[in-house]
């Protein structure tokens, strides 16, 4: 919960570090099963989770507790050296004790299909993400009114292919097409329905084994059946660049600009029209084994709820430490900036307080314990909110 998960419009698809290495990706760890050329993995957990404001409410705050069970699945089969087919699940389902019209599917956001090919100097991608979220502060502008609900229940789907060339050694170029349908499943905020189509180019050129320089360049279109937001069409361009000085530090920025143009097709009345530049520096840095920390600074501009498009500047910093073998803490911390288009487009901001502990008690299980704050603060009234949130996991991994 500590980023917004709207989709950024306008902004060049896909970055480099996915193409850049050029071969496939290392096996994971955490896969337990292994026959042949296959590698599974099982895990089933348990959870609950208590809140001091579901509702997302600045003036009648409600509790809830929430209980639920979920199930993960992945594979990674290679048949050949240059071959990579990859299946990851993870599904639950969450009851409410106090608001049972809230119950919900839960299909993780890190749940994918990937089947990557290598011919020659031409690698192929071929993915579908696909998410159920149920979480409403993934969205900035959402607060919730006194006395009601907010039901923040959508699909997410993304389908897409991407190819990369190598014509020499040090120079990748790419290209991607990628296809999302976005729905409600609760009946609220079905004006965010959308079906989104994003064309994506860029090269990249290693300069030295530590530092990559690029250009980015994307086109999108986005169309809402109901024809409350307005349609767009966006148009981005800007460079990157990548500094690896060892296994231990790197460094990522990306800048761009971009043009949104919005079409009258809806009925909200807001007539703006985005133009700027939105950026992306993220910073990793390990001290050792057992410490490391990443902070990233962003600035990005997103479909909007009731207008246009939302401007979010975020700053983000993390901290995962490995206080014994089996025992590892993730704080982070958050600001996030957000501002509405329009006339009278609200100013606001969020501040995110997140702590994590993992505790791996044998082999096969492990829990895990995280507390979360939010607090939004606005320029319009009653629609600020403070929340809440401790978490408790028992997982078993088969």
């Amino acid at each position: 919960m500590c980023n917004s998960a709207t989709p950024a419009l306008g902004q060049a698809q896909p970055t480099g570090a996915d193409y850049v290495a050029f071969r496939l990706p290392p096996e994971a760890e955490h896969y337990n099963f292994k026959m042949g050329r296959l590698r599974a993995r099982l895990s089933g957990s348990a959870m609950t989770e208590w809140t001091d404001n579901i509702n997302l409410s600045q003036q009648q705050p409600q509790s809830e507790l929430t209980f639920g069970p979920d199930v993960g699945l992945a594979f990674d089969w290679r048949p050949t050296s240059e071959q990579d087919l990859k299946f990851d699940l993870g599904l639950g389902y969450r009851w409410h004790v106090n608001n049972p019209s809230l119950d919900s599917l839960t299909i993780a956001p890190t749940s994918r299909i990937e089947h990557r090919i290598i011919v020659d100097h031409v690698q192929f991608l071929f993915h579908d993400d696909y998410s159920l979220q149920t979480d409403p502060t993934e969205r900035p502008e959402i607060s919730g009114a006194p006395g009601t609900l907010v039901n923040f229940k959508r699909f997410n789907n993304t389908t897409g292919l991407s190819t990369s060339w190598k014509p020499i050694k040090d120079l990748t170029l790419v290209a991607s097409y990628d296809f999302t349908y976005n729905r409600s499943m609760s009946g609220q905020f079905t004006s965010l329905d959308h079906n989104g189509n994003a064309l994506g180019s860029a090269l990249y050129y290693s300069l030295t084994p530590r530092w990559m320089v690029g250009l980015n360049l994307g086109y999108s279109l986005n169309s809402y059946p109901q024809h409350i937001q307005n349609d767009s069409t966006a148009y981005s361009i800007g460079p990157v660049v990548s500094f690896k000085a060892s296994e231990h530090f790197q460094a990522n920025a990306s800048v761009g600009y971009s043009r949104i143009d919005f079409a009258p097709t809806g009925t909200i009345t807001d007539q703006s029209q985005s133009r700027g530049i939105n950026y992306v520096f993220w910073v990793d840095h390990r001290f050792n084994s057992k410490m490391q920390h990443t902070l990233r600074i962003s600035d990005v501009t997103s479909d909007g709820l009731g207008s246009n498009f939302t401007e979010t500047t975020a700053i983000q910093y993390e901290f995962r430490v490995k206080v014994r073998a089996r025992l590892s803490l993730n704080p982070s911390v958050v600001y996030e900036q957000s501002v509405v288009s329009g006339v009278g487009g609200e100013h606001a901001n969020r501040y995110l307080l997140n702590f994590g502990a993992q505790w791996n008690v044998s082999r096969r299980w492990d829990v895990g314990l995280s507390g979360a704050h939010v607090l939004r603060t606005s320029d319009q009234l009653n629609h600020g909110y403070a929340q809440n949130r401790l978490t408790l996991t028992v997982t078993r991994n088969f």
